[in-house]
């Protein structure tokens, strides 16, 4: 879930809407990442997905009802959605689903920046620390853009440059 987390943290601070899904059980298909989430907001936005992205589609529908409350839901995938999104075969799945603001704030990472040209962590909330795996003093020497890895650092630049064009993006996952 650590590759939502930041996303979830930011959009609850900004009091926007977001609704987090990840799977409770399969029939037909073995797990491979029980760690996978999905955060959705309004309007279908999505980061992170759920088997290679056949579960997405199904999952904003749901969250798109809006409701106050966390609740299961089971859905299916096709033979042929199983063969687009490259797995083994189609199979019922168990999910949960739940506006992020009804879950345990803990669960999200807090961390903030400054605003120089190349801005460093200031903070960093114990979470963070845990799933950075630094420690305070360490964290607060990283320059923010060394923090999503150098095979995420295109899709990073995209959506900043997007962000900045548009004031939102559309379908980040």
């Amino acid at each position: 879930m650590y590759s939502i987390a930041i996303s979830v943290a930011s959009c609850l601070r900004a009091n926007t809407r977001v609704d987090v899904a990840w799977l409770i059980d399969s029939q037909n298909i073995e797990l491979a990442d029980r760690t996978e989430a999905i955060a959705i907001t309004p309007g279908g936005g999505r980061m992170g997905d759920l088997v290679s992205g056949a579960l997405d589609a199904q999952l904003v529908d749901v969250a798109s009802r809006h409701s106050a409350t966390g609740r299961f839901v089971r859905l299916r995938i096709s033979p042929v959605d199983a063969l687009i999104a490259g797995i083994a075969s189609g199979g019922e799945f168990g999910c949960v689903i739940a506006p992020a603001s009804t879950l345990p704030a803990e669960l999200w990472s807090l961390v903030s920046h400054g605003t120089e040209p190349d801005p460093l962590f200031n903070f960093g909330n114990n979470l963070a620390l845990t799933l950075f795996e630094r420690r305070l003093e360490d964290f607060t020497q990283l320059p923010s853009r060394k923090s999503s890895g150098q095979t995420r650092d295109e899709d990073r630049i995209r959506l900043l440059d997007e962000v900045a064009r548009n004031g939102y993006i559309e379908n980040y996952s």
